[in-house]
């Protein structure tokens, strides 16, 4: 599952019906009061130096770890009052997990940050009334090797050619 799938599903099951947008352009054209928005916002690389040893049934495996990552989206839910607004992030903060497994047995952590009211005065976008939330997701990037092709330590780069 990729993380903008996870927000996807999770502003649906926080009863989201409208569009859900991908960019500001996008969500700045709408001319009505009720949808959401999924932007990303940024993406911080830490070059990590750790590795786990596993067996895939034929081959002892290294999985070296290469980077630890933080990622933040921005989701964005718009309305036309504030009593249906407070429904919605109360739903959406009800459904958000600690974290997700991605599909290759990896672990992406969530962490929901601040929330920003902003009111139609004080955004381009057209709804009454909106809130962000930056939603982070650390994870890590990766590469298997196995075993028998490393030498030395399991720093990066020991690996046999």
């Amino acid at each position: 599952m990729t993380k903008k799938q996870y927000l996807e599903d999770l502003l649906r099951a926080s009863g989201i019906t409208g569009t859900i947008y991908e960019s500001l352009k996008k969500m700045s054209e709408d001319e009505g009061s009720y949808y959401a928005g999924i932007l990303r916002g940024s993406d911080k690389p830490v070059r990590a130096k750790s590795k786990k040893i596993f067996d895939n049934g034929a081959v002892t495996m290294n999985r070296l770890k290469l980077y630890d990552m933080e990622t933040v989206y921005t989701v964005v839910i718009a309305e036309y009052d504030e009593e249906h607004l407070e429904e919605h992030l109360e739903a959406f903060f009800k459904e958000i997990s600690k974290g997700f497994d991605d599909g290759n047995g990896n672990w992406v952590g969530v962490e929901a940050g601040e929330v920003d009211w902003v009111d139609e005065k004080d955004s381009i976008l057209k709804a009454k009334i909106a809130v962000e939330i930056p939603v982070t997701f650390t994870y890590g990037i990766y590469k298997d090797v196995p075993a028998s092709h490393m030498v030395g330590t399991p720093e990066i780069g020991m690996e046999k050619e």
